[in-house]
């Protein structure tokens, strides 16, 4: 299967010091488990074995190994 990052969507909260623009923009590593729909998949978190759907739009490339979203390792 396909080791991807997903993006994720913060809400702003002055009252817990939360500023949405400043928390990352990806979480992951995931691993593809299903499609559900031709745009619509069922990830599995690497670390923590959660499953999150999310679109593949919303899906960037990844290895295991990377630091970062869109790192490859050799």
């Amino acid at each position: 299967m396909d080791i991807v990052w997903a993006k994720e969507h913060y809400l702003s909260n002055a009252v817990e010091g939360i500023a949405a623009k400043l928390e990352p923009r990806f979480d992951g590593t995931f691993t593809i488990k299903n499609f559900t729909s031709s745009v619509i998949c069922i990830l599995g978190h690497n670390g923590t074995r959660k499953l999150k759907t999310a679109h593949i739009s919303d899906l960037k490339s990844g290895s295991t190994g990377a630091g970062e979203p869109g790192d490859f390792q050799c």
